[in-house]
């Protein structure tokens, strides 16, 4: 069992004009649109997945949308439209992200235009990084890093495992922690998948600045995903998205700071 516009996001998973609440509905419906993108502070590589949710009683089978009109724009003038690289992935191939810039997700699919806008932060360097024991999992990598004082600061740690960001990413915010170390930690993943490295095996971490309501909206499917969403257990709170005109999902422009270490 399972819940058809909650799964469909977060199996896709690798806020600012409107902020959209999504209602969770376990009975048939028509199928809406999820749209999942970013932009890093990187040349080119960006990419945008569309798909459509499916039923509660349905299979984790969700469809692929093909043929969208797909743009990226930021506030300087720069834009580019997306090409579809495979059934539902549309990449780009030459823009640039720069933090401090606000960019604009444009998707026309299906007679709609659904739009998402995302303001990207400075990047915050990552100190160090450590792989131990963690309490509750196996294997954890930390990352160690000084928060910038005096302004909001939210993050995203994961990881880069075969060239692909996993999907397990944890997110903290500087609230308790203004201008102090912060320690962020996530389970390992090695490039066969697997949560148990060995000695030699290489770590890449990702430390993601993220803005504000993209920070929200993950936290969010995390607590809910942890009170059985999954399951049969009831909601108590709906996640929200930046992508308006009834489309599911989000669009995230993020600065980043990799390290890579190998373990002993």
């Amino acid at each position: 069992m399972k819940s058809s516009a909650l799964f469909a996001i977060i199996s896709s998973c690798l806020l600012f004009a409107c902020e959209i609440p999504i209602t969770i509905d376990l009975n048939s419906s028509d199928p809406k649109i999820v749209i999942v993108g970013s932009i890093a502070d990187v040349s080119g590589g960006h990419t945008v997945k569309i798909t459509k949710t499916v039923n509660f009683d349905e299979a984790n089978e969700f469809p692929t949308v093909s043929g969208a009109l797909v743009t990226i724009s930021d506030d300087a003038g720069n834009a580019e439209t997306l090409t579809e690289t495979s059934p539902g992935i549309y990449s780009t191939t030459s823009l640039q992200g720069v933090p401090g810039r606000t960019y604009t997700l444009e998707v026309t699919v299906e007679g709609r235009t659904h739009k998402a806008i995302s303001t990207m932060p400075l990047p915050v360097e990552i100190d160090s990084v450590t792989v131990g024991r963690g309490q509750d999992i196996p294997i954890e990598a930390s990352v160690t890093f000084r928060d910038p004082a005096g302004i909001d600061n939210y993050y995203r740690l994961t990881q880069i495992a075969d060239g692909n960001i996993t999907p397990n990413g944890i997110v903290d915010d500087d609230r308790l922690q203004d201008g102090g170390i912060i320690t962020i930690s996530a389970p390992v993943v090695t490039r066969s998948g697997s949560i148990m490295p060995r000695p030699g095996d290489q770590v890449t971490v990702m430390l993601q600045s993220i803005d504000k309501n993209v920070y929200e909206y993950m936290r969010m499917l995390f607590e809910l995903e942890q009170e059985g969403v999954l399951g049969q257990t009831a909601l108590s709170a709906n996640p929200t998205s930046n992508i308006n005109n009834g489309a599911l999902g989000y669009f995230s422009a993020y600065s980043r700071s990799v390290k890579t270490i190998v373990v002993e």
